[in-house]
Order: structure tokens, then C-alpha cells, then sequence
């Protein structure tokens, strides 16, 4: 079973991005739809949690955990993220780790968002 990490707000993250729900949908990468189930809880799909890791420069880890069927959840094991991922320093535009995961980015997504942003 998979679920989004306690406490973490996928919007919010892509906000801190600069990545409104507006420019999400203005540049067609998340639907109004999709938005919707995201501010509900729903899981991202596999392209879209791409893009979330890309534009926050988190791993998949940091924003989903996985359980074995049938196991509680174990709310009192150590949290293993590093500590900006925790709430600490905002790893958002921080560094040489946010420049190597943007690299990593879907190509075909990048040049769409470069050509919208030079088209505004």
C-alpha cells in the first residue's frame, strides 16, 4: 500500500516551486481535475509525481511511503528523510542536489514549460 508521507502538502510543495495551481493549469502539466483529487489526498500518477520530484527537487521517498500488505503502519519508526525534508532548511532552490535533479527532468515537459514562459 502506498500513501502520500505525513504531512507533506504536494501543492504546497509545488507552490514554494513557483507553481501555482493557476500555472499548473495555464501550462497544461496538472488538470484542474487532477488538482482537485490532489488537494484531497489522492496519489499522483506516475507522470505527475515525476514532475513534482523535478520542480521541488525531492525524491520519491520524501513525498510517498510504501507498506507491506497487511502491516500497520508504523507511525513510531524513525523518520528517515534527511532533514530538510523533514520541515528544516528548504531544499526547494538549495544547492547543487535541487541543479542535478532538475537535469533528470522529462525533456518533452521542460521545453514546454520554457517555450509557455517566454511565449507570457
Amino acid at each position: 500500500m502506498i500513501r502520500i508521507r505525513e504531512g507533506v502538502d504536494i501543492l504546497e510543495l509545488l507552490k514554494r516551486s513557483g507553481f501555482t495551481a493557476y500555472e499548473l493549469r495555464k501550462q497544461k502539466i496538472i488538470g484542474e481535475a487532477r488538482l482537485q483529487k490532489l488537494r484531497h489526498g489522492e496519489l499522483p500518477t506516475m507522470k505527475e509525481l515525476n514532475f513534482i520530484c523535478w520542480a521541488t527537487a525531492y525524491k520519491i521517498g520524501e513525498i510517498i511511503e510504501y507498506k507491506y500488505n497487511g502491516e500497520p503502519w508504523n507511525e513510531d519508526a524513525p523518520d528517515t528523510r534527511p532533514p530538510e525534508a523533514r520541515g528544516g532548511a528548504d531544499p526547494i532552490h538549495g544547492g547543487e542536489e535541487a541543479e542535478d535533479q532538475a537535469g533528470t527532468m522529462n525533456t518533452t515537459t521542460e521545453r514546454n514549460i520554457t517555450q509557455n514562459k517566454t511565449e507570457a
